[in-house]
């Protein structure tokens, strides 16, 4: 079954929950929009996506995501049954193989569960601040890897495609938070849209980890530890050099103000760098 109704997915298996419980399809593909939602009111419609995912997931469906990149590689002229199937990475796949009963100190991530607490999280957030697509995404959703709108394959037999790993943005992971390439954020982009997708590679673990906390974190938050507003006041540290769409521009910190101005007393200039061994980041 193909389904594409630019949004209103989730009304569509809703009514027809019935009929598709009598004559479930063997495989389905489907496109998943919240960024829809993310653009009008009432923002409790947000809910509805995930919640379609976790219904298909309950009634026996495997998820993987069509990841965007990865599609039209192949010639339209081809034998369509002679051309194999991409490894996908699985959204209803949990990040975790120990036993039935995790302990404490064990967390188990699963994409549909982060996926509710994006919205979630996006109904509270902009009730007392904002929230920033794709900068305040869970890291382990399935959005972290779109900005409005992707593709989904999902198919009851769970052996019938190849899953390469969970969804989600990981430390060797070439793109960052909203799908984009971390080579193209940092040859086009600003120092707060590095660190906003989690794309500067030094400490990458430490900041996923730090946005997943930010995630799970109960609502309210402060708005000084809303991820957006953490983010824009590290980005006050950083800056870009090299020429915009050239592959040689690096990330160095700035030097405070406080040093001083290269004045004829010794001191630094607001604008100074630290030097080329110290402060460059290394980015992918």
């Amino acid at each position: 079954m193909k389904l594409d109704v630019e949004g209103f997915e989730p009304s569509v298996l809703l009514g027809a929950e019935q009929m598709l419980r009598k004559f479930p399809p063997i495989m389905i593909l489907t496109e998943y929009t919240p960024g829809v939602a993310e653009r009008r009111s009432p923002l409790s419609d947000l809910k509805k996506y995930p919640a379609s995912l976790q219904r298909l997931a309950g009634a026996g469906y495997s998820i993987w995501h069509l990841v965007g990149a990865r599609k039209g590689r192949f010639d339209v002229r081809s034998d369509w049954a002679t051309v194999p199937l991409p490894s996908l990475r699985r959204v209803t796949q949990m990040l975790f193989n120990g036993p039935a009963q995790p302990s404490s100190q064990q967390r188990v991530f699963c994409p549909v569960a982060s996926e509710l607490k994006n919205a979630d999280n996006m109904i509270k957030d902009m009730g007392t601040d904002t929230f920033a697509v794709p900068w305040d995404l869970h890291p382990r959703s399935l959005h972290a890897e779109f900005s409005h709108n992707t593709d989904l394959l999902l198919s009851l037999d769970s052996n019938s495609v190849a899953g390469d790993r969970q969804v989600g943005v990981w430390p060797d992971s070439p793109y960052g938070l909203g799908g984009g390439l971390c080579f193209h954020v940092r040859r086009d982009g600003t120092a707060a849209e590095l660190i906003g997708r989690l794309c500067v590679h030094e400490g990458r673990n430490m900041s996923i980890a730090a946005a997943i906390a930010t995630a799970d974190a109960p609502r309210p938050l402060a708005r000084n530890r809303l991820r957006h507003n953490v983010v824009r006041a590290e980005a006050d540290g950083w800056e870009l050099t090299g020429q915009v769409r050239s592959s040689g521009r690096l990330m160095r910190r700035r030097i405070p103000a406080s040093w001083g101005r290269m004045d004829g007393q010794g001191g630094r200039g607001r604008d100074s760098w630290i030097g080329r061994r110290e402060g460059r980041e290394a980015l992918g």
